[in-house]
């Protein structure tokens, strides 16, 4: 064995030997279990910019249809038109106290429905022009 040989293995051996005695269990099984404790955080904070990324790419690009497929698009650009159509969808002041309950119950409230639906569009125009005069409103309206 030449010199430089035996002296690179005579030193691994060493290195070998060292880390031998100088081997805790205890320590071994605490740095263990700590670093599993980091690698289960790390897995974790991971899982939830996943999950965050996700929602924001949905955003972008899921669509969505609401109130029967008037608004047909990214929840991003409904919002937007929303907002864009503030003025228009505003004329109705919303002076009703948060948590204010409902005095229809949902029966009332969609037999209510089906009766305004039922009624004469000459009448409703009636309606309109006289009760309504004095309150700039759209145009248009769903029924």
């Amino acid at each position: 064995m030449t010199k430089p040989l035996a002296k690179n293995w005579e030193d691994s051996t060493q290195g070998i030997n060292q880390k031998y005695s100088e081997w805790n269990p205890t320590d071994s099984r605490k740095s263990i279990k700590l670093l599993e404790t980091e690698l289960y955080k790390t897995r974790k904070a991971m899982a939830e910019t996943n999950k965050l990324l996700r929602e924001q790419r949905e955003i972008e690009t899921y669509t969505h249809q609401v109130a029967s497929g008037q608004y047909n698009d990214t929840a991003q650009n409904i919002a937007l038109r929303i907002k864009n159509e503030k003025d228009y969808l505003g004329w109705i002041i919303d002076d009703i106290v948060e948590d204010t309950p409902c005095p229809l119950s949902n029966t009332e409230f969609f037999e209510l429905l089906s009766l305004y639906r039922k009624l004469p569009e000459e009448y409703c125009s009636d309606l309109r022009s006289s009760l309504l005069a004095e309150i700039a409103y759209p145009t248009q309206h769903i029924r």
